[in-house]
């Protein structure tokens, strides 16, 4: 079984793409704000010193469905080591993803991508497509689709990102 993770850790699959530099900074609104109070917005910038795993779907998208049972245990299992999932939306509509949401509840922040532009600014064109963001801003891995074959490559790769911070 090690020798299987460290050879997942070494290989890169071909959905795994290399990182260009792009400014992954961002603040966007979040989906799922109670009616009545007022917009709040997530800032990539509050979680500097967190491992984030920064995931693009949309509500017609299964792979994106079939992801995110996986994301909300991952996320909750490693959140004290300093892991956090932000999704980003990609619907045209954002009443599209909320009814989504109350049908496939996650706990952790979802935000929406108005018209796709900060989608467009780091050329995301399959959804889903994960950046995974180490502490300080630092892109260590673009992964584009997902398949149950994926966790454990995703597994090994998160645990060795927060290792830094263990």
């Amino acid at each position: 079984m090690h020798a299987l993770v460290l050879w997942l850790l070494m290989v890169p699959p071909v959905y795994a793409a290399p990182i260009e530099e792009h400014d992954i900074s961002f603040t966007l609104p979040m989906l799922t704000t109670s009616a009545g109070s007022p917009a709040k917005k997530v800032s990539l910038a509050d979680y500097q010193d967190k491992v984030v795993y920064l995931d693009f779907w949309a509500s017609w998208c299964t792979p994106c469905l079939q992801s995110m049972p996986f994301l909300n245990e991952l996320r909750n299992r490693e959140q004290h080591r300093g892991f956090e999932v932000i999704a980003i939306n990609m619907d045209k509509e954002p009443a599209d993803a909320k009814k989504f949401l109350q049908q496939h509840p996650v706990d952790y922040p979802v935000v929406y991508d108005l018209n796709g532009n900060y989608a467009r600014q780091l050329h995301i064109a399959v959804l889903p497509t994960a950046l995974l963001v180490a502490p300080g801003g630092r892109v260590v891995l673009m992964h584009r689709g997902f398949k149950p074959a994926d966790q454990a490559f995703l597994e090994a790769v998160i645990d060795k990102a927060l290792a830094v911070l263990d």
